[in-house]
Formats: C-alpha cells, structure tokens, sequence
C-alpha cells in the first residue's frame, strides 16, 4: 500500500515528491492518485455506515449492496442480495506486458487484474441513479483521518480524536475508489460499508457462497474481562 503524505505545495507518496494527480498504467484504464479521492469524497459528505445499518436499509428501504470486488471473489462469497460491479477485471491484453503480469501474478496462484475503463457506463446501464446505494468490498477502508482514543473511566469526558500521520488521507479501498466513479457518473445517493464483507460477515450478516447456500455466522462477542477496565464502560 503506498503511503501518501500532505506536503506544502502538493500530495506527496514519501518517495517521489510531488506526483500527477493521474496514473496511466500500463494496462488497464488511468486513474486518478488516491489523496484527490479522498479530498472528493470527503467534499461530497460521503457516509460509511455500519453493517447493522446497512442491513437495516437494504431490508426496510430497499437500499442495493453493491459489490465491487472482482467477480471470482464474489461468487466464492457475497452479502446476500448484492449485486456485483467489479472495479478491476482480469487482465484482457494480449501485449508483452499483459503476458508477463499474467506469469508474475500466476507465479503466486493469483490472477492479474487492471481497473475496468468502462466503469462508470457500466455503472450506468446496471444501477438505478434513483436507488440508495451501499458500496462494499473486503475491507472497507476510510476517509477519516483521525484515530479515536479508548473511553476514560475515570471521568465524564468524550473520547478525543487525534490525528494520524499514518492516516492523512484516510485507508484507501476499492470500495471507496468505486464510490469515487460512481459520484463521477452522476450518482449522489451513496453511501459506504465500514469493514466491508470482513465485518459484514463477523456481525452476523447473511452471506451467500458458492455452493448457493445462504450462511450466517454467529456473531462474535468480546468479553469485557478482555477489554480491560479503561474499555469498559462504568454503570
């Protein structure tokens, strides 16, 4: 994962100084450098919900999970009822480079992918603009930019936000890189799942596999013994 830093003047990736705001790959369609996605959809007041709510909406008011993940993922496993919108592909060239990512990313037992250019038509002709959206992918990621410190037991006061050097420009996701094209296309009503599928499925929240059969994991609890006092709050 690259590490991008707010500099004076301009993004900076902590290795090359100031960067293009677009990337042109060798394969694949350009795209644009996460920290202006990130300045985007924190300007665009983009909501990460959690998955209770977001089971909550997709049941009482008919909000689409959207999938964004690569459709071999998705059909090993995905939230019941949502559909697949892939945001990179498998590799279609036929070019020395295409071949040679083919035989490096085969060398893992893993598949080569580049971004789908034609993302955001797809977008269009699959999705309906008027219907709440709800981007997820294996792990969600963020646009926050601070860490939230633990509960004091001791007094009354909030819990305090500091900032994070590590995180200026949030956790990037494909999730929220997919919600970036689709604001791009004209949608406006997005939202985004907090720990995508990973959380999805830890909360125990239905999730259909390859066989076709629904599952639903039970939910996992941490005791408060595990938390330790200053986690816990006081009654």
């Amino acid at each position: 994962m690259q590490r991008w830093e707010k500099k004076k003047g301009g993004y900076k990736d902590g290795r090359k100084g100031n960067v293009d705001t677009l990337i042109t790959p060798l394969a694949g369609a350009a795209y644009t450098v996460w920290p202006v996605i990130h300045s985007e959809l924190t300007d665009a007041g983009l909501e990460s919900i959690s998955s209770a709510e977001a089971y909550r909406q997709q049941q009482e008011e008919g909000a689409l999970l959207v999938d964004c993940r690569v459709d071999w993922s998705y059909a090993q496993e995905h939230a019941e009822g949502a559909v697949n919108l892939p945001l990179f592909r498998g590799v279609t060239g036929n070019d020395l480079y295409a071949t040679l990512k083919r035989l490096a990313m085969g060398s893992f037992a893993m598949k080569a992918t580049e971004r789908d250019p034609d993302y955001q038509k797809t977008a269009l002709e699959k999705l309906d603009k008027n219907q709440k959206i709800i981007m997820m992918c294996s792990v969600g990621g963020t646009i926050k930019t601070g860490m939230v410190g633990p509960a004091r037991q001791a007094t009354n006061k909030k819990q305090k936000t500091f900032d994070d050097p590590e995180r200026a420009f949030g956790r990037e996701s494909r999730s929220l890189k997919a919600c970036h094209e689709l604001y791009r296309a004209g949608f406006t009503n997005l939202s985004h799942l907090e720990g995508g599928l990973n959380q999805w499925r830890h909360d125990g929240y239905p999730t259909i596999r390859s066989d076709g059969e629904v599952y639903r994991a039970e939910p996992k609890r941490i005791s408060r013994k595990s938390l330790g006092p200053e986690l816990v709050e006081k009654k």
